[in-house]
């Protein structure tokens, strides 16, 4: 986490400061105790800044060898195997954390083996071949269970990974350079398996011909398609677009919001912008305005999490001073279980008083001063837009980074759409480029936002699923086409359940190891009923999710003998390949004792998910 002194001390030099409510971007550590530190030194001599692999001595502690290069190249020191000696696996596993200081924009991948089984799959973003003068600094770290460890020797291999699409000339263009890599023994349970970070994916329940409705349809899309696409039940985050001037085509709201609670969703609600109201004569916000937005958080404030400040001001339009008073009022009459997220900036559109005010990071500094969540629309490759993309453009307003963001982000619409491709924007060679685009700009927002809405599930090309006239029967939907043979809902799957499943981490172990050895595949598995409550809603779970994620362009047997919570029974939902819910679904019922052993065929870029509770159903 940044140091909060250095945050205030820039904000002050910028605008007045006030104190908000500090959203928790990261998740309380266990104790833990050093097994091994590394880090590349400057007087290393060249010869010996690619080499592949380092002994640890197994005496030792808080080693920095110097014969460790300074980052990783798919085309020069694509992997680098760090050797070392357990006395004794660590029975709560250990945390690996490796601090990136400076990665391509294009979004690198470094995959990580212990002892030769995928232990996670690292999603990376820098700003190199941008013209910003920050760079993106953070810690990212990785969870490696006990059965993943052995008494005595063990290795740990860091590899580059090239999109799942591209050969071997991209592999140049895939590479990294960190400064400390550190292993450490947990000395109790971790709260979650952290794959890179702690990281929420969702979207918004959108149709595009619909516009804005949240009616008896929306509360059946959300029963359906959330556990489809394999979001629900572990805390991400749903949009929720409550436009005070579509109150009359939203006559579900509650019940839709409560819906969401009771799928332990969180929700970022829109209500007031500048858009709805003006200043009176004398400069202030319209009385009635204030009692709109009171009455509104209490009804519906127990049942959302964020407050979004507006939707892209100068896209649409939106006066600056207005906004500026309203995060203000905001900030003063929210409950305390909100936190205030800034707008979806557009960093211009040519809106706006004065127009393209947001694209300005002065203003968006005063603003966001009052908000406890940073924001940012970004579709296509505006992740990697030297201005006018969010990544680059909130680097601007705090100032740079020394790790991470100073407090949570999220990005409340992303995505791509049929015209994204790697052949016009950036340059991947690609088998599938328009499906990478999609793939890359989801897995850089894993890699730098803490919530991430792709827009929206059912919206023209954006989507993930076709457009349709009815949607009072939401298995009837498809996915969306799109223009490659895979489809934007089998790319958002994998990465859901690779990174925003959320709970305690189940053991497990692979029944056939020597199968996945060296393959890039990932098992998660998650029991939801140990997180803590939503704050406000009290939204809570009882689901075990099991994740099976293959990364390899090419099949894959994962056969897992997970151990459930108890013995007995466990019944529930399978997902797994297919464009119709029909293909997807199947009702499953498993007898644990406590272990049970699934073995599951995934084809490539495919990824399964159980959802199961205790007892028959």
């Amino acid at each position: 986490m940044i140091r909060f002194a250095w945050l205030l001390a820039l904000l002050m030099a910028c605008v007045s400061w006030t104190p908000s409510v500090r959203a928790d971007i990261t998740r309380p550590l266990p104790a833990r105790a050093l097994i091994w530190s590394v880090a590349p030194q400057s007087n290393t001599p060249a010869e010996t800044k690619a080499a592949d692999r380092i002994d640890i001595p197994a005496r030792d502690v808080n080693v920095v060898s110097a014969s460790v290069p300074d980052g990783l190249n798919g085309g020069t020191n694509p992997s680098l195997t760090v050797h070392y000696v357990l006395g004794k696996a660590p029975k709560n596993g250990v945390l690996l954390s490796l601090k990136l200081v400076d990665a391509p924009m294009s979004g690198a991948q470094i995959a990580v083996f212990s002892d030769g089984i995928m232990a996670g799959l690292l999603q990376l973003w820098g700003t190199s071949g941008t013209t910003s003068p920050y760079h993106w600094i953070r810690t990212y770290r990785l969870y490696i269970p006990y059965e993943l460890l052995a008494n005595g020797e063990n290795e740990i291999k860091f590899e580059t990974v090239r999109p799942m699409w591209s050969d071997a000339s991209v592999d140049p263009q895939v590479w990294l350079k960190w400064g400390n890599v550190e292993l450490e023994a947990l000395k109790g349970p971790i709260s979650e398996p952290i794959h890179g970070a702690v990281v929420y994916l969702g979207t918004t329940l959108k149709h595009s011909s619909h516009d804005f409705n949240v009616n008896s349809d929306t509360i059946g899309l959300a029963k359906v398609l959330l556990p489809w696409t394999g979001i629900a039940y572990s805390g991400n985050t749903i949009r929720a677009d409550f436009w005070k001037d579509v109150s009359s085509s939203q006559p579900a709201r509650l019940q839709y919001l409560q819906t969401l609670r009771d799928m332990n969703m969180t929700v970022c609600v829109d209500y007031i912008t500048s858009g709805h109201f003006h200043f009176t004569p004398d400069g202030q916000i319209p009385d009635q305005t204030k009692l709109d937005l009171q009455a509104f958080f209490a009804q519906y404030g127990k049942l959302f999490q964020f407050y979004e400040l507006g939707n892209e001001p100068c896209m649409f339009g939106g006066d600056y001073q207005e906004y500026l008073e309203l995060a203000k009022y905001l900030h003063t009459i929210k409950p305390a279980t909100v936190l205030l997220a800034a707008p979806g900036w557009a960093y211009g559109g040519g809106k706006g008083t004065p127009v393209n005010w947001d694209a300005d990071y002065i203003r968006r500094q005063a603003i966001e001063s009052y908000c406890d969540v940073i924001n940012g629309h970004s579709y296509g490759y505006s992740y990697t837009a030297n201005t006018g993309g969010s990544f680059v453009e909130n680097l601007k307003t705090y100032g740079g980074v020394t790790d991470g963001w100073p407090k949570e982000s999220l990005t409340t619409e992303t995505g791509a759409n049929d015209w994204h491709s790697e052949d016009n924007s950036t340059h991947f060679a690609s088998t599938q480029p328009h499906i990478q685009a999609f793939d890359r700009i989801l897995r850089a927002h894993i890699a730098v936002v803490t919530r991430t809405m792709q827009h929206a599930l059912i919206f023209a090309d954006l989507g993930l699923f076709k457009e349709t006239p009815d949607l009072s029967d939401p298995t009837k939907l498809v996915a969306y086409p799109g223009v490659d043979p895979d489809t934007r809902l089998k790319v958002y799957r994998r990465l859901a359940l690779a990174y925003a499943t959320h709970g305690a981490p189940l053991h497990y172990m692979y029944v056939d190891k020597p199968a996945v050895y060296g393959k890039k595949v990932y098992f998660r598995a998650v029991d939801t009923s140990v997180l803590a409550p939503q704050s406000g809603s009290g939204a809570h779970s009882n689901k075990i999710l099991l994740n099976f994620v293959n990364f390899e362009n090419a099949p894959m047997t994962m056969k897992v003998a997970v151990t459930m919570p108890h013995a007995g029974y466990y019944s529930g939902d399978r997902f797994g390949a297919g464009n119709t819910y029909a293909e997807a679904h199947s009702l499953v019922t498993l007898k644990a004792g406590p272990a049970v052993t699934l073995s599951v065929n995934l084809g490539p870029g495919e990824s399964v998910q159980y959802i199961l509770q205790s007892g028959r159903h």
